[in-house]
């Protein structure tokens, strides 16, 4: 056995239980289709129990909207939860958080940024989040003893920094910090995957886009890893295929948010994203609240199967999406398939008459020309006119056809209410390496 593994191991087993949750994850993935449905359904029947007898929000939200868990027998039942949104646990914060849970067994995250409400959760330290990652790397052929490479904001700097890299031993890992991408911090970064040669990439998209360009445009030289691993926005195919083509390694999408990690991945066969079933649970439902049919499009709702620190149950995240009507993958996961996450509900565009333009829709407006961009981004302005910024493809004419099909396609749209100009820029705007692909000045 690698000895680098065999420490690792003993390592890892003696400072946490992230190991043992691991093996109970890769056993979970050899259930049938029907033994993982039962395991979600009383694992959601457990969460909304324990939510109702425990935390006062949900005690008091269920009570006003006439709900009891009792009644909970069916999957037919499931509808009568009553969902919540941002603002219900915004203003119910502290109500949420779990009076028998100490603040030293909590860790906080914060979303928001790109919705403009900015909104605080909260998790179980105990809950192993990294054996989530462990298992959805070994469906793409890695380990976790092998070395990695990150392109992430807020990177850990002086003690922290040493500290990680003590914690992770004898395991190499690099970062990059994708909120301040200078040449020099790229080139570094490059020269530390090139010294320890990472098995993946991991990072939002448009940081890696950032350093995928960087990487093309000056026709450097990078290890090959086995795979890049991306999250955090919307994966057109343009963008997808330029940094396969950049980097010379598959890319695999990843689906979370901040209010809740690991949400779906996809496999080898990229055929659609996984639902991580035995730990979260993924609806799409229509605007008055009903689940959809498989295949049609609705609002994610989502409901975290584990975190009792800080329950979220039947959230809806803004988020738009369908399930495949084949949720079966060849791969032999019984995890059911979604397409993947187009963009979010607010990712709109709008005329003045009134007519709204899906995000969902947006997003893959470059899907059948690929070749042409290796990126783009759509602006709407306050006056309601639009910028298509697109990053054009080595050897590809502004000229092409195919940018007079999409100006077209989007005009029609639009019912010709709005004003749509087409630029050709070297870079897209950026959150600290978020990228959006719909801004809206309205």
């Amino acid at each position: 056995m690698n000895i680098i593994k065999v420490i690792f191991l003993l390592k890892i087993k003696f400072f946490s239980r992230i190991i043992i949750r691991y093996k109970e994850l890769l056993k979970i993935q050899t259930l049938s289709i029907k033994q993982l449905e039962i395991l979600n359904f009383e694992k959601r029947k457990a969460i909304v129990t324990y939510a109702y007898h425990n935390i006062p929000f949900y005690k008091e939200y269920y009570d006003n909207n006439s709900f009891n868990p009792a009644y909970l027998i069916t999957e037919n039942d499931w509808h009568k939860v009553p969902f919540v949104t941002k603002a219900l646990l915004k203003e119910n914060g502290n109500k949420i958080i779990n009076p028998y849970f100490s603040k030293s067994k909590l860790k906080s995250s914060t979303t928001g940024g790109s919705t403009g409400t900015p909104l605080k959760v909260y998790f179980d330290k105990n809950i192993p989040l990294e054996a989530f990652g462990w298992r959805t790397m070994s469906w793409w052929g890695i380990s976790p003893w092998e070395n990695q490479a990150y392109v992430y904001r807020n990177v850990r700097k002086g003690i922290g920094q040493i500290l990680n890299t003590l914690m992770w031993w004898p395991t190499k890992r690099t970062l990059l910090d994708c909120s301040s991408m200078s040449s020099s911090n790229i080139e570094k970064f490059i020269e530390d995957i090139n010294r320890i040669k990472p098995s993946f990439i991991q990072g939002y998209v448009g940081g890696i886009y950032d350093f995928s360009k960087f990487v093309n445009d000056n026709k450097i030289k990078i290890h090959k890893p086995k795979a890049v691993w991306v999250t955090a926005a919307p994966l057109p195919d343009s963008t997808r295929n330029f940094i396969e083509s950049s980097l010379k390694a598959p890319v695999y999408d990843q689906y979370g948010c901040s209010e809740m990690f690991w949400l779906a991945a996809e496999c080898k066969m990229r055929s659609g994203l996984h639902v991580l079933s035995d730990i979260r649970h993924i609806e799409f439902v229509d605007l008055e609240g009903n689940i959809v049919n498989t295949g049609q499009e609705g609002d994610v709702v989502i409901t975290d199967l584990e975190n009792k620190a800080f329950p979220i149950i039947r959230y809806k995240n803004g988020d738009s999406g369908k399930y495949f009507k084949n949720q079966v993958c060849s791969c032999g996961l019984p995890f059911p398939l979604i397409d993947k996450i187009k963009g979010r509900v607010t990712d709109n565009i709008k005329t003045p008459s009134g007519i709204s333009i899906n995000g969902s829709y947006l997003t893959t407006i470059f899907d059948d020309l690929t070749e042409l961009v290796e990126g783009f981004q759509i602006i709407q302005h306050k006056d309601y006119s639009i910028s298509l910024n697109c990053i054009l493809s080595k050897g590809k004419s502004s000229d092409n056809i195919g940018f007079n099909k999409i100006l077209n396609e989007l005009r029609e749209k639009s019912n010709n209410e709005i004003n749509i100009t087409l630029n050709f820029q070297d870079s897209l705007i950026q959150d600290r390496g978020k990228l959006k692909f719909v801004i809206s000045e309205l």
